[in-house]
């Protein structure tokens, strides 16, 4: 996949030396040739500038996707049958940006004249090309894995044949993300290297074992519990065990209830375990390093910080449980609801310098700073470095209902007619991040609550015709300052099964072309992470089966 963007031209801190052309005292610029010795303030000069006049960056990224696989299925017995396999797929993403501004050569051409921050487009055409970089990132993800399981019958019981799976697993994963040297470094202001962009690189491999089971207890032909549970080994940070239990009881024909418990696991990524450190000069209140710098105890003042790989790091820990029901009360028609509740302790969250600073001034309110990064002051107190970065530490509830309705309508000649609704509503997904505030996103900007979708298909001998309607709900944040109004997007297809086992679609998603509220979201005029960016997207699909 091919992608192109346009972004905005750069803003970023130019820092003129003092006596500079562009150096500023007593709200005068020095002017051609700077300031004459003995006639400035000593100090530089603090631009906040956009450089509108080198013009828009262009990215340009590939994204490549591969997943090999090779398999055996089969039955060794009428009882016993075995499943296994090697697996490899692989994740290649570059990406190139052009028209990205070194900070370094536009202080330098600031403060020889060249480039004037208060009439940029003055500037010589060859000096706005020459302060220009081209940057880029390179990313591979490669995962090699083998398998295998066996399903076998245990034993009879009253409800019938009791069933039991197990398996196992082995993986190795390889990790690189590569940026340029530029994107990654910072000037001796600690500002990017390159305005508009920055990154840091990292890169690693681990394995990881697992080994699960399955076991089906039909104590009658109406109620039966399944057990399971699921053990994985990674070679970078420990072992984790996940139990699950479910249940399934059915009183009527038509009537079913099911529940289940279960806890699970996930590992923190190899991006976070392996990063490299990263130097940031953080802006920071602390009161103590304030006084001593001869300012008010509330000022803000950069302090030296330094982002690492926690190698304290762990895996976060959940617990959930669902009940719900599923109803057949006529033939065309099916309904289920379910509830479902999951909380994830030791969350992993990015701990910044501020944060550190609290938990050392109020552990009884913020608590402790979390193992593997830390403070350091001097002897009068004032923080000389802090090591900052990811950590364990908070908690996220979540819980909400979904609903789902099929219908089947059989029309003879004329066809068949599906239709799937789906219903999900958050009911509320509280963070607490366990040093002092305790949020529910649920509804929030950025967090819908409620989303919806109707999947409508015909078909008609070799030929079948879609609709689909997708819907997210509005959201507002506390007080009504900001909100953003429901948005839904309408797909088409229409597919023909042709006599040689091929079956070939065309259709379109957002046939509509429908863009959401322009809101802004994370420095882009709406939510990209949740609404269609492309607009329409016309597409044909070939499928061939042997």
């Amino acid at each position: 996949v091919e992608t192109f963007g346009r972004y905005a031209p750069g803003p970023g801190v130019l820092v003129v030396n003092d006596g500079t052309p562009a150096d500023i005292n007593d709200g005068v610029a020095c002017g051609d040739g700077g300031c004459a010795p003995g006639t400035t303030d000593g100090r530089p000069t603090y631009y906040f500038h956009r450089f509108a006049a080198a013009g828009n960056r262009d990215n340009f990224t590939d994204t490549t996707n591969s997943d090999y696989l090779i398999g055996f299925q089969g039955q060794l017995t009428d009882t016993i049958g075995l499943d296994f396999g090697a697996r490899r797929t692989d994740y290649k993403f570059i990406e190139l940006g052009r028209g990205y501004v070194v900070t370094a050569l536009a202080q330098a051409a600031a403060n020889s004249g060249a480039y004037n921050p208060a009439d940029p487009y003055g500037a010589d055409p060859s000096v706005l090309a020459g302060i220009q970089a081209t940057i880029n990132r390179e990313s591979r993800w490669q995962t090699d894995e083998i398998y295998g399981l066996v399903n076998f019958d245990v034993f009879e019981m009253g409800g019938g044949t009791s069933n039991a799976v197990f398996g196992m697993e082995y993986r190795e994963d390889t990790f690189v993300d590569q940026y340029d040297s530029l994107s990654e470094a910072r000037d001796e202001f600690g500002n990017p290297a390159i305005i508009g962009s920055a990154g840091n690189s990292s890169g690693g491999s681990r394995d990881a074992k697992a080994a699960y089971f399955e076991w089906l207890l039909p104590f009658t032909s109406n109620f039966d519990i399944t057990l399971a549970g699921r053990w994985d080994s990674y070679s970078d940070y420990g072992s984790d065990f996940s139990p699950k239990i479910a249940m399934r009881w059915q009183p009527l024909d038509t009537l079913t209830f099911r529940g289940s418990y279960g806890q699970g696991f996930r590992a923190p990524g190899l991006d976070i375990l392996t990063a490299k450190p990263s130097f940031s000069a953080e802006p920071v209140n602390d009161p103590v390093s304030c006084i001593e710098a001869g300012a008010a105890s509330t000022c803000s003042l950069q302090v030296d910080t330094y982002y690492i790989s926690n190698p304290d790091l762990s895996s976060e820990q959940s617990t959930q449980y669902s009940v719900g029901a599923v109803w057949d009360p006529l033939e065309w028609l099916d309904l289920s609801v379910d509830y479902y509740s999951i909380e994830v302790e030791d969350s992993i969250s990015s701990i910044s310098a501020q944060d550190i600073i609290n938990s050392d001034l109020r552990p009884d309110l913020y608590g402790p700073i979390p193992p593997g990064l830390s403070i350091t002051r001097g002897t009068s107190g004032a923080i000389r470095e802090i090591t900052a970065g990811y950590a364990n530490q908070g908690t996220i509830t979540t819980t909400g209902v979904d609903f789902r309705a099929n219908t089947n309508f059989d029309f003879g000649n004329w066809g068949e007619l599906r239709n799937q609704l789906t219903v999900s509503y958050i009911r509320e997904y509280e963070v607490d991040d366990q040093r002092g505030t305790v949020i529910d996103y649920a509804g929030r900007i950025g967090s819908p609550d409620l989303r919806a979708s109707l999947y409508n298909s015909w078909t008609f001998g070799d030929f079948t015709a879609g609709w689909n309607i997708n819907y997210i709900d509005g959201q507002a944040n506390p007080g009504g300052a900001t909100d953003v109004g429901g948005y839904a997007t309408n797909d088409v297809q229409l597919s023909w099964k042709a006599p040689w086992n091929a079956t070939m679609t065309i259709g379109a998603t957002n046939v509509g072309d429908r863009y959401p509220e322009l809101v802004s979201y994370d420095g882009r005029p709406w939510n990209f992470y949740l609404y269609d960016a492309y607009g329409r997207t016309t597409y044909f699909r070939y499928t061939q089966t042997f």
